[in-house]
C-alpha cells in the first residue's frame, strides 16, 4: 500500500490507523502485567514493520535504481509508528498512574530471558527462544515471507547484474551463511 499510494493518501491512512490504535488502547484500565503485554506486542509490531520495510526497500532496489520515493515512504511510516506508540504509552502510563520505571523492569525481564535462555521453566537450546516466546513473535511465517521476497529480489538482481549460475550459487551461499550467523 505504501509503495503504490500517493504521499497525501499514505499520510492520511497512517494518521487514521495510528489514531485508532491510540484510541483503542488509551482509555482502558491497565496494570503492570497488561502494560507489559502491550509493550511486547508493540515490540513485535515494530520488528515486523522493520522487516517488511527492509524487504520493500530490497525489492525496490532490485527492480529500479530510484530509491528516493521508497525511502521517503519508509521514513514516513517509521516516524508515524514511533510517534503513535510513544503517545499511546504516555497516555496509558499517565491515566493508569503507572510509573515510567516499569519499562526498566520490562527491559530487565527480557534481558534476563536472553541471558538465561529460560522463560518460565524448561530448557531451550537457543538462548533467544525464551524472548521470542515471551514476546509472542511468530518467527516461521516471517522467515517464509523474507525467503519469498529474497527469491523475487534475487531473480530481478540476476537479470540486472547478468549473473551466471555459479554467481547465483555464490550469492545464495553467502546469504545463507549470513542468515546462520544472525540466528
Amino acid at each position: 500500500v505504501v509503495n503504490a499510494s500517493e504521499e497525501s493518501a499514505m499520510v492520511t491512512l497512517l494518521v487514521s490507523n495510528n489514531f485508532s490504535e491510540v484510541k483503542a488502547f488509551v482509555f482502558k484500565k491497565y496494570n503492570f502485567g497488561n502494560l507489559f503485554e502491550v509493550a511486547c506486542s508493540d515490540v513485535c509490531e515494530r520488528f515486523k514493520l522493520c522487516l517488511f520495510l527492509t524487504l520493500l526497500v530490497c525489492l525496490a532496489r532490485s527492480q529500479t535504481n530510484e530509491l528516493s520515493g521508497v525511502l521517503t515512504s519508509v521514513v514516513y511510516v517509521s516516524c508515524m509508528e514511533v510517534v503513535s506508540d510513544w503517545l499511546k504509552h504516555c497516555f496509558m502510563t499517565k491515566f493508569n498512574h503507572l510509573p515510567a520505571r516499569n519499562y526498566d523492569v520490562y527491559t530487565e525481564r527480557l534481558a534476563r530471558d536472553v541471558v538465561t535462555g529460560r522463560g518460565g521453566g524448561g530448557f531451550a537450546l537457543d538462548h533467544t527462544h525464551a524472548v521470542t516466546r515471551r514476546l509472542g513473535l511468530a518467527v516461521l511465517p516471517l522467515a517464509i515471507i523474507a525467503a519469498r521476497y529474497a527469491s523475487i529480489a534475487s531473480g530481478h538482481l540476476r537479470q540486472t547484474l547478468q549473473l551466471n549460475s555459479f554467481g547465483v550459487v555464490c550469492v545464495n551461499a553467502l546469504l545463507l551463511c549470513c542468515a546462520f550467523e544472525l540466528k
